[in-house]
């Protein structure tokens, strides 16, 4: 990922509230990331990220942690949104109706 803006804080920078990125997704790849903020010190968190979907299955994640020169920073990264377990349950009940409507059509055939 390139080309992002960074916000570099000679200070403490205090998070809080909606993170929004606006960004076009176009050439993002599973696992780009970028710093978009740099500061001496980093107080607080994100409490949630607008349009933190990309795509059906991509999303962005936040890292906070300090890079080489001891400063404090947040990475956005691209990462899998994962299916939630009622999804799965859902698919393979479908799974499941579908095998029992079959055994019954060939067992009436027979």
């Amino acid at each position: 990922m390139t080309n992002f803006d960074v916000l570099n804080v000679s200070g403490t920078a205090t998070l809080d509230g909606v993170l929004d990125i606006n960004s076009s997704y176009a050439g993002l790849a599973f696992g780009d990331s970028s710093e978009i903020f740099v500061a001496n010190n980093i107080s607080g968190t994100f409490s949630s990220i607008s349009n933190r979907r990309i795509g059906a299955d991509w999303g962005w994640e936040l890292d906070y942690g300090v890079d080489g020169a001891g400063n404090s920073i947040v990475t956005a990264t691209v990462s899998q949104v994962p299916l939630p377990a009622a999804a799965w349950l859902f698919i393979s009940a479908i799974a499941g109706l579908a095998g029992a409507k079959r055994m019954s059509r060939s067992k009436a055939s027979a």
